[in-house]
């Protein structure tokens, strides 16, 4: 494994080849880890992971909801910043929300130890095809503080509460007005 060996297929600048500087490969590191980082956070976070029925199959097929390495590092984007698992690995243990096994060959989303996150988020579905992000957005902030949404073109959404009060208490008001439809 040389050192500069997955620094010459990317850089946050847009360009190819080996860095000038052993000072400036350093940055380069660290950069490539911090993008792979948000990469994987991101799979894993309660915005995509409700729509990601592969990420979904894979964290099943683990009783402890662990996911391995070798198919988050053969993901075409991290593939397209490193193809090393050692590097990818070694990224992935400074996140602040995922945790790698002890074995150090998977990876999951840390637990809470007051709350469970998929409690905080609610699915709506028969959204009007006029509504807006804002429109949803707008509606559903009375009930709670939103931290993420993802709404899809075919009429769904996932919004998730900064507190899962937020999420019971919107869930517990029935038929929504919203735009012409009641959801």
């Amino acid at each position: 494994m040389g050192s500069l060996q997955y620094v010459s297929t990317f850089h946050p600048d847009g360009h190819y080849g080996l860095p000038p500087s052993k000072k400036l490969a350093r940055t380069y590191r660290t950069t490539i880890k911090e993008c792979i980082v948000r990469h994987v956070e991101y799979y894993l976070s309660d915005e995509n992971l409700p729509t990601d029925s592969f990420l979904q199959k894979q964290i099943a097929k683990n009783p402890d909801g662990y996911v391995d390495i070798s198919v988050i590092a053969g993901f075409n984007r991290v593939r397209s910043m490193t193809t090393d698992i050692d590097i990818v690995t070694d990224a992935l243990r400074f996140s602040k929300v995922l945790e790698v096994s002890p074995s150090g060959t998977q990876i999951r989303k840390k637990k809470s130890p007051t709350t469970n996150e998929h409690t905080k988020s609610i699915y709506v579905d028969y959204i009007p095809e006029n509504s807006d992000d804002a429109s949803i957005q707008a509606y559903f902030t009375a009930f709670g503080e939103i931290t993420s949404m993802h709404i899809n073109p075919k009429g769904f959404a996932f919004v998730s509460f900064a507190t899962e009060e937020a999420a019971l208490s919107a869930v517990a008001f029935e038929n929504h007005p919203l735009g012409a439809r009641v959801i």
